[in-house]
């Protein structure tokens, strides 16, 4: 069904009764948009978004620099604070489980950065056009870049946290030819990561109070991962489930399991695959519904 859109915020659309309505759309001033189209300038969208990535890498690296400016380490203060997390956490649960500390130093530090890099994708998503509304309003933006250009600069901090645990593995568990597969898992996870922060911040440009929701539900998602503990010690029965049930666990594992040179479950492969699919379809099935309604919502 095609959708009006028009140069007129939504209160005066309202407003319009059904014979002026109608005389707009006559004259041009509201013009229809079906759900065809919206694919197709969503495609195009795409074919533009190619020629626009040099542009988006040195604006996300121009973030982070003015994020970080007059500062010796930079993005290696974050680094360094899930570092100290990850350290004091893990004498504790050592000592709670009744573990040796080895293995749970390697197992956390993955799994911490990894959920930072969700983490940042989903919370910044959920505000990424209302924080850009100036530039929304003032110039013609392809609003794609926006979410890709937030995936760009959590990859980039991502990659600066990479090496240091990497330093920190090789002390608890072994680097061999299975880390290098956390490539692809870390390509897989911001393929289904892009799509949702595109809707989260679609629906937030409507629903101010999604933001809070967001990142309410992501501290609940922090605890109820397998991140600080591992699936096992759960048992059978009910915490297994919780585990596997829980989404986040197969796009934290494609990434985690490479890292400390172990290889990835075909199930676990399959689940993450099932959920980068199930993601671009309901995110990029919201953004492209509402993606004109941004401007006023804004």
């Amino acid at each position: 069904m095609a959708e009006p859109t028009s140069d007129l915020s939504e209160i005066q659309l309202e407003n319009l009764s059904n014979s002026d309505y109608r005389r707009a759309i006559g004259e041009g001033i509201i013009y229809q948009v079906g759900e065809s189209s919206k694919w197709r300038m969503f495609i195009n969208e795409l074919a533009t978004l190619r020629n626009d990535l040099p542009l988006l890498l040195w604006r996300a690296w121009l973030d982070i620099k003015a994020r970080y400016k007059r500062s010796i380490l930079g993005p290696y203060w974050l680094t360094i604070g899930t570092l100290t997390f990850v350290a004091g956490y893990s004498i504790l649960a050592g000592l709670l489980f009744k573990r040796p500390l080895e293995e749970f130093l390697g197992y956390i530090a993955c799994g911490v950065v990894t959920w930072q890099f969700i983490a940042l994708n989903l919370t910044e998503g959920s505000r990424i056009f209302v924080a850009n509304a100036s530039e929304i309003r003032s110039v013609r933006t392809n609003l794609i870049n926006l979410p890709v250009r937030l995936l760009l600069r959590s990859l980039i901090g991502f990659m600066h946290s990479v090496p240091v645990v990497l330093i920190v593995v090789a002390f608890t568990n072994v680097i061999n030819w299975y880390t290098l597969m956390f490539i692809p898992g870390l390509a897989l996870l911001s393929l289904s990561l892009l799509p949702l922060a595109a809707a989260l911040g679609t629906l937030s440009s409507r629903y101010r109070d999604l933001e809070q929701l967001v990142t309410m539900l992501m501290q609940f998602a922090f605890y109820m991962t397998p991140l600080l503990w591992k699936a096992e010690l759960l048992g059978e029965g009910l915490g297994k489930w919780i585990a596997l049930g829980n989404p986040f666990y197969y796009a934290l594992t494609v990434v985690r399991s490479p890292l400390l040179g172990l290889p990835v479950a075909p199930e676990v492969w399959a689940g993450a695959i099932g959920f980068t699919i199930i993601a671009n379809i309901i995110g990029y099935g919201i953004f492209i519904r509402f993606r004109q309604r941004i401007t006023f919502w804004i």
